[in-house]
């Protein structure tokens, strides 16, 4: 194997950006060889011409994967996890990119080092592009090494942008890979973690960018609401891919995530009358729809009635009491004095 490393980026209409990810990896120090694969999902700007611009002057780094037509974020990102010949393999979106030119060679230090590891990531900082929001920082440790991987399970905590896995892992379940979910970058985490440790390196590495108009952006004031009309099916594909890869693992994983994600995802299809996507997620999940508890309104209704009724009450009571209270201190004063 020549390649110590191949580095995965995938690309769409980001002329302004792309420029920052390839300096990135072309900064990088390292003792091994590396290659990065630029996966362009059909620009319709100037981002094709600048990956060309960068090819011709690094030939030997940069190999191009020109899309013929647009495919899609999530099918760009699962046809470049087949092209990686490498030990390991690391990922940065085409408008994210690496700070530290030693993060290469810190990451393969770390996994070579702790052969039972076969996941590592670090901080990123986290920059809200045309948001007025201040910057954060993200990926920081769940403790000392290894991570948890329930956590993991639990929540996204590792940044795409941060992290190298030992590819056998990912390759031995590419074929159980789902073509339609969201997000991708969770399920490779929790394909390569499946298979060994998780590893935390304390350097800031990376600037993860956070924009208007991206995958996982929005302005609403359900968010959740909007993301899940956005991704829902796609959300719900990708839990129960989750569990069908960690049920051997973590058998509550089915009660715990994937039953409430579908409860959620479908109630919010049947709050919206969305009714073909909810056709859609019954037709595909149909024999876990009896599991599901949705919420009862007409009692919730009635609860709440009784509840403003016994407030009601409650407020009498509350008030005779204080005059009662009120009255005693005043005939005990009266009965002190005389």
């Amino acid at each position: 194997m020549s390649y110590k490393v191949n580095i995965i980026c995938p690309t769409y209409n980001q002329e302004n950006y792309i420029k920052y990810a390839l300096d990135g990896f072309l900064m990088q120090k390292t003792n091994f060889k590396f290659k990065v694969f630029v996966c362009d999902d059909f620009s319709t700007d100037k981002t094709r011409e600048i990956i060309s611009e960068y090819v011709k002057s690094y030939p030997e780094i940069i190999v191009p994967v020109f899309r013929e037509k647009n495919i899609g974020a999530m099918e760009n990102f699962l046809q470049a996890l087949e092209l990686p010949d490498s030990e390991y393999v690391a990922f940065c979106d085409g408008d994210d990119y690496w700070t530290d030119e030693n993060k290469l060679q810190k990451q393969v230090d770390f996994l070579d080092a702790n052969q039972d590891y076969s996941i590592c990531f670090h901080p990123v900082r986290l920059v809200y592009e045309n948001i007025d929001k201040p910057d954060e920082i993200i990926g920081t440790p769940k403790g000392k090494n290894p991570q948890p991987y329930w956590d993991l399970l639990e929540e996204n905590y590792i940044p795409s942008n941060s992290v190298m896995y030992r590819y056998e892992c990912i390759k031995k379940e590419l074929p159980n890979y789902p073509r339609n979910m969201y997000p991708g970058d969770w399920f490779n985490h929790t394909v390569a973690a499946k298979y060994g440790k998780i590893g935390h390196l304390p350097d800031m590495m990376a600037i993860y960018r956070r924009q208007v108009g991206g995958i996982s952006y929005t302005a609403s004031k359900n968010p959740l609401d909007e993301l899940r009309l956005r991704h829902g099916i796609k959300e719900v594909n990708f839990h129960y891919a989750v569990w069908k890869l960690v049920d051997d693992v973590f058998p509550n994983y089915y009660k715990d995530k994937f039953i409430p994600i579908l409860r959620e995802v479908s109630f919010t299809y049947l709050k919206y009358c969305k009714l073909d996507e909810l056709k859609q997620l019954f037709e595909t999940y149909g024999e876990h729809f009896g599991e599901l508890k949705y919420p009862n309104y007409a009692e919730e209704g009635r609860l709440r009635k009784r509840f403003k009724r016994y407030k009601r009450y409650f407020n009498i009571v509350l008030i005779l009491s204080i005059v009662l209270f009120v009255i005693c201190v005043v005939l005990g004063i009266y009965v002190f004095k005389f």
